[in-house]
């Protein structure tokens, strides 16, 4: 028998593996994201711990505010892969990019705060009130629901419209009476308006305002890179596994790799205000069509609140297949 050479001893062992020749087929992705842990905690994770080099995927990191900035990077194409929460229920929808990988549900993320001393205590002292948010996103959604299910119309409050950050400075600096934002924005409330009113959050709404979130390619990367979408998919196995099996040592990795600016204990708090699902439990919402409802719940929502008329089915914007791929190729490895 002719003697292999090393790489094609490499390749026949990464095969047999079930794990890509790395360094044969590395993919560079313009990976924009939103800098909270239920959006960028994975990357992190699997960043640090060499994941995603591992599968052949080397990322160049674009860092948005909210989630509506990313929507229109995906649409001109400046970036290849957007990471985001509510937004998937949104840009997706109305044709740009194609949701393929989902991270949890922000179960508690969101929080409206109110100024001390407003007079603000419950949701339906909001009405007539000025509210920094952004729109289309996670914090809106809150917003939208918490209103409705107080009996106040979302038209009755005076939203002040601008990226997150920006929002969070007008309400800290007092310009406005009220903020419906997200982790880890209310860590830096809590810090600097130490007498802030936690009106409400995301968690007493549940399930109605709950967000899937989740990875979406861009029109033109899903077209031509379906490989490189379930090498992702197969990383994020990985990242997912270690998170849920092991999440001390995992959230202590997110902190030094992502988040040296809080404290560990703001990390910790972050986790908890999520919902993780195991690999094998998220194989069968995606299956079942379990995911999909949850896209769709979010997507009614920005129809109700005005985003746009009508209602598109997320089955035809989700590709469950990638994942499932991924998926059959993660447990025929063994890990």
């Amino acid at each position: 028998m002719k003697r292999l050479g090393v790489l094609s001893l490499i390749v026949l062992v990464a095969l047999a593996l079930g794990q890509p020749p790395a360094a044969a087929q590395t993919t560079r992705i313009k990976l924009g994201y939103l800098h909270t842990l239920a959006v960028d905690g994975h990357i992190w994770l699997g960043l640090d711990r060499g994941l995603w080099r591992k599968h052949g995927i080397e990322f160049e990191l674009v860092r948005f505010n909210a989630g509506p900035a990313l929507g229109l990077a995906l649409a001109g194409g400046s970036v290849d892969v957007g990471v985001m929460g509510a937004v998937i229920s949104n840009f997706p929808s109305r044709g740009v990019g194609k949701i393929f990988l989902l991270n949890n549900i922000e179960h508690a993320t969101a929080v409206i705060f109110s100024q001390g001393g407003s007079g603000i205590q419950k949701v339906a002292d909001l009405k007539g009130r000025r509210i920094s948010t952004t729109r289309g996103t996670t914090a809106d959604v809150l917003l939208y629901v918490a209103l409705t299910k107080a009996g106040v119309k979302y038209s009755d409050v005076q939203i002040v419209n601008m990226d997150m950050a920006s929002a969070v400075g007008a309400f800290i600096s007092g310009s406005t009476e009220a903020v419906s934002t997200w982790w880890p924005f209310d860590v830096q409330i809590g810090r600097s308006r130490p007498n802030a009113v936690k009106v409400t959050q995301a968690g007493n709404y549940f399930p109605e305002a709950a967000i899937m979130g989740g990875w979406v390619a861009s029109n033109a990367f899903y077209q031509n890179n379906r490989d490189a979408m379930v090498r992702i998919a197969r990383a994020w196995l990985e990242a997912n596994q270690q998170l849920l099996n092991d999440a001390g040592n995992s959230l202590l990795t997110i902190h030094r790799a992502g988040y040296a600016d809080l404290a560990y204990d703001d990390i910790r708090d972050g986790y908890t205000k999520i919902k993780y699902f195991q690999n094998g439990q998220w194989a069968q919402m995606y299956r079942q069509g379990q995911a999909a409802r949850w896209i769709g719940q979010v997507e009614r929502v920005f129809m109700e609140i005005g985003a746009f008329p009508d209602f598109v089915p997320p089955e035809r914007f989700f590709d469950t297949a990638i994942f499932l791929e991924a998926f059959k190729q993660y447990t025929q490895s063994g890990r």
